[in-house]
């Protein structure tokens, strides 16, 4: 009997243990947390292939277009002259640079089909359509390299796992196509392209103008974020604003063709040439480390590697500095100062300001008085800091990505060559700061014409597209691997002292409209003799100020 009620007592037990069991998992569908939805995996095939536009009313342009001095145009845009399909295969390589973390808040409006790094979103073959001049041959005529290889294949990956084509139209010149913009946009052309790549100064005018639009109205659930430095080369891109309106994005790569150039921003010096005058690379180095690297120092440097002319040719056997001309006008900066500034409500020319005048009388010193620097071709500058006929020679960004650095170029560049800042002002030293002004940077633009649901793609699919290709730290692998960057101590130049610095220098706008810059001709003519530099100064003041005007219509 007490073996009976022993069983019957364990059997009641586990039922009641069932019932419990079977209660936990019977949950009211009232009681469940609401939250818990956002932490739910979504479906594995998109939502929808035509993402909503979330941009902001105030993104549209006014229907009335800016007036111009140019002539509206209907030409259609000339056609497209490549297309890339993505490929089926896999990639050789996957990306080598891991995505970002996702950001910790969530956007204000949800789009239609919600987009971030991590998931690619079905833009249903849609065309991203890209215009350069010059950047661009990249994508059909892709010269083989170990980056090209895996970059080529990261923008074929991107393009499948996004569904989407890219379609590129070449333009001939950086102007010319400016004008281009301007005409399509006036006649309502939308098949000049979604990203468009000019230079900084032509950017910032059409911004002005009303051509470009802000790229802080498209929505960051698309993934374009201008700020976002896994996309953007946000060293450059930081100086595509204007009057607080972002007009322009800048990309790095690995590919040599892809990144843009960084013309008139640093130096080039021979360390055989400077040693012979009792100065190491190392010293040079810790000037600029220590905040030492002014006009002064540099113009004692200059005149100590000097050697006047020995054989009777008339030429110098080496010079403290070589430049080409148009590059001087960079300098303009150097010290703070600026020739062109908003002043009551207005730009105008502002040249005769002191920080610009002691550039233009350091410039004068050591081109005109003291004949320690000497202009030449682009190309021959390249060859005189080559062969030691110059100490110091100012240099392009594109002086990093030329071909002409192989073989031998390669070996004597390796050897003897090393990148500095330009000197700058006393000024800027008391602030810690080197100026590094930029004049012709690529930039990515978009016309106003593109809007709603195009312009939302075109920005899905571009930031897509800057992801996979976007990456500083390839680009200077690339540029230690051919041989551009020299030592280490030009790459930490490079990196912490130089892309630092950029700097929007308002005064090339003046070389756009007339085709001669008067800017550039005034410093010309200081640095060939020609003017004393506040006579050049207010001989130019007057067609400055007409060009700007014109600019900002005022």
């Amino acid at each position: 009997m007490k073996s009976y009620t022993r069983i019957l007592a364990l059997l009641l037990a586990v039922i009641m243990m069932v019932s419990v069991f079977a209660g936990c998992n019977d949950v009211p569908a009232s009681s469940t947390d609401p939250s818990s939805s956002s932490v739910e995996p979504s479906s594995s095939e998109p939502a929808s292939s035509e993402p909503a536009s979330s941009e902001p009313a105030s993104s549209e342009p006014a229907s009335s277009e800016p007036a111009s001095s140019e002539p509206a145009s209907s030409e259609p845009v000339e056609p497209s002259t490549s297309v890339v399909e993505p490929v089926v295969k896999d990639p050789t390589k996957a990306p080598t640079k891991a995505p970002t973390k996702a950001p910790t808040k969530a956007p204000t409006k949800a789009p239609t089909q919600a987009v971030d790094e991590d998931k690619a979103v079905d833009l249903g073959g849609f065309t991203l359509r890209l215009r350069g001049y010059g950047i661009f041959p990249f994508i059909n005529n892709w010269l083989p390299s170990k980056y090209n290889t895996e970059l080529l294949a990261r923008v074929e990956q991107v393009m499948k796992d996004y569904n989407f084509k890219i379609n590129v139209t070449f333009a001939a010149t950086n102007a010319s196509d400016y004008q281009t913009v301007v005409k399509a946009v006036q006649a309502g052309n939308k098949n000049i392209g979604h990203f468009i790549n000019l230079s900084v100064p032509l950017g910032l005018a059409g911004c002005a103008a009303g051509y470009l639009q802000d790229l802080n109205t498209i929505d960051k659930s698309t993934g374009f974020d201008a700020k976002d430095e896994t996309r953007f080369w946000t060293d450059m891109t930081q100086t595509a604003v204007f009057e607080g309106k972002q007009f322009g994005v800048a990309l790095i790569s690995s590919s040599t063709e892809l990144t843009p150039p960084t013309n008139g921003v640093f130096w080039m010096f021979n360390k055989a040439v400077v040693a012979k005058a009792g100065y190491s690379a190392s010293d040079i180095y810790k000037l600029v480390r220590d905040y030492k690297w002014t006009f002064d120092e540099a113009a004692k440097i200059m005149e100590a590697c000097y050697i006047p002319d020995s054989n009777g040719d008339g030429v110098p056997e080496v010079y403290g500095l070589c430049s080409y001309e148009n590059q001087h006008k960079y300098y303009i900066q150097l010290d703070g100062g600026q020739t062109v500034r908003k002043v009551n409500g207005k730009y105008v020319f502002t040249a005769t300001e002191s920080a610009v005048l002691s550039v233009m009388n350091w410039l004068k010193d050591v081109y005109i008085t003291r004949k320690i620097a000497c202009s030449v071709g682009s190309a021959e500058v390249r060859n005189y800091v080559r062969d030691g006929r110059t100490a110091f020679a100012q240099a392009g960004g594109d002086y990093l990505t030329r071909s002409e650095f192989s073989g031998e170029y390669r070996e004597v560049y390796q050897a003897n060559v090393g990148i500095l800042p330009p000197p700058v002002g006393n000024s800027q030293i008391k602030k810690k700061v080197y100026i590094n002004s930029t004049g012709n940077a690529d930039i990515f633009v978009m016309p106003t014409i593109i809007t709603g649901e195009e312009k939302t793609k075109a920005a899905t699919a571009f930031a897509a597209f800057a992801k996979a290709v976007n990456s500083k730290e390839e680009h200077v692998e690339m540029m230690k691997d051919l041989g551009c960057i020299y030592d280490k101590d030009s790459i930490d130049i490079y990196e912490n002292y130089i892309t630092k610095n950029f700097v929007t220098d308002i005064g090339y706008l003046t070389h756009i409209i007339p085709d001669a810059d008067p800017i550039w001709n005034m410093v010309v003519d200081i640095t060939n003799g020609t003017r004393e530099p506040m006579a050049a100064i207010e001989h130019y003041e007057g067609q400055v100020n007409s060009v700007i005007s014109k600019i900002f219509r005022q």
